[in-house]
């Protein structure tokens, strides 16, 4: 079996598992805790730039909501065999 390895958009929350930042059938960015359903980059770079993107864009819209900050977003490399 290949090993395949790409970075990761992670939501780390205090309580719970770490969640990846993927797209749902609807065309949406959701979070995942299941990784394989995670957009993967093959560089870390790229993976850093859509973080703050989607941070931006996110940050907006909670502020639009009056909603406060959720986590923190952190860019991991992960391994799949």
């Amino acid at each position: 079996m290949n090993k395949e390895t790409g970075w990761l958009i992670e939501l780390q929350r205090d309580s719970e598992s770490p969640q990846w930042l993927g797209v749902s059938p609807e065309k949406t960015m959701e979070f995942y805790t299941d990784s394989l359903k995670a957009v993967r980059f093959a560089r870390q770079e790229d993976a850093k730039a859509m973080m703050k993107v989607y941070d931006y864009m996110a940050g907006f819209v909670r502020y639009q909501q009056g909603l406060t900050m959720w986590g923190k977003l952190i860019v991991t490399e992960h391994t799949w065999n």
